[in-house]
């Protein structure tokens, strides 16, 4: 639904509601199972026995979704968007193990899909690591008396998740001695992620949390042109979170530039020559201590550093 009070401004708002059901792989793959070792919250190691493969008892994922805002855009001035947005999954359709294993047997969140044993002295237990023996991928290097573990990596409904935030935007052109400029920024802000494991498990709020979106990301610069040249630099911004044990991974501030060239010669007709520079200062992602020992989250960064292309393109 939209609604114009006035000439330059629009009032929205939308609400809808979906489902998606599981594919034949997410129910009908062939069990399977595997072996790894995994850190414990004391920080040994513990070895740990995967079950993967379809999950024939999953349900559809439903949703739904909430979002309300305005544009604002008069002629020749500045425009102005806001949005505010509440989705929320049911029986959402994942694997919360998978996605976070290094921290399978560490994460509350992930204890309902994590079933410690002791076969060696538990007959129960030593009998259930036995009835997986002869699955693919079974490692029989260790015997059955080695597993502290049993994880459950197969798809599953997760209890709900409730995701609400906030976007907004604006750009404002304006000319300078006869160059043309555009100052735009933009930014969305996660006012709640909230999840829970499975239906009877309690929800615990995970924004800004290692392995989920952080709380802000944001992205302001400047777009330049005159005649055959244009040109742009941004300043993009992610905010500092934590990781599982509370400690503080700091903000991740990075600048991009580019530089552009259109001839204006008619036998150039559609041709355009750019440089683009990712990451100009070559900013490293903020140091991350992960169980998997490669010190930083690739969730929030990269070490690729400073990328520079050269493009050459012709449209016609």
């Amino acid at each position: 639904m939209i609604w114009s009070p006035a000439e330059d401004l629009d009032l929205r708002a939308s609400w809808g509601t979906s489902f998606r059901a599981a594919s034949l792989p997410q129910t009908h793959d062939a069990p399977a199972a595997s072996g790894s070792f995994l850190n414990r919250a004391d920080g040994s190691r513990a070895l740990v026995l995967s079950l993967i493969g379809g999950n024939p008892d999953l349900k559809p994922e439903t949703a739904e979704t909430f979002t309300v805002g305005f544009d604002y855009a008069p002629k020749g001035g500045p425009r102005l968007s806001a949005s505010y947005f509440d989705t929320r999954f049911t029986d959402r359709i994942a694997r919360p193990v998978s996605d976070n294993s290094a921290f399978a047997l560490i994460d509350p969140s992930l204890s309902p899909f994590v079933k410690f044993i002791n076969p060696a002295s538990n007959a129960a237990d030593l009998a259930l690591v036995e009835s997986y023996a002869g699955l693919p991928g079974f490692p029989s290097l260790y015997p059955a008396t080695a597993y502290a573990a049993i994880v459950d990596v197969r798809w599953v409904n997760t209890g709900a998740v409730k995701v609400r935030g906030v976007d907004v935007s604006g750009r404002y052109p304006f000319s300078l001695g006869g160059h043309d400029f555009t100052a735009e920024a933009s930014a969305s802000y996660v006012l709640e992620f909230e999840t829970q494991a499975t239906p009877t498990a309690p929800p615990r709020q995970v924004a800004g949390l290692i392995g989920y979106p952080v709380d802000l990301r944001a992205r302001t610069g400047v777009n330049w042109s005159h005649g055959e040249f244009s040109g742009g630099l941004h300043w993009n911004h992610v905010a500092d979170y934590r990781d599982l044990a509370g400690r503080r991974i700091s903000a991740w501030n990075t600048v991009d530039g580019q530089v552009s060239w259109r001839p204006s010669w008619p036998r150039f007709d559609g041709l355009r020559l750019a440089l683009t520079v990712q990451n100009l200062f070559d900013e490293d992602p903020p140091f991350y201590d992960s169980p998997t020992g490669y010190g930083f989250d690739p969730g929030q960064g990269g070490l690729l550093g400073r990328v520079v292309a050269l493009q050459l393109i012709q449209r016609w």
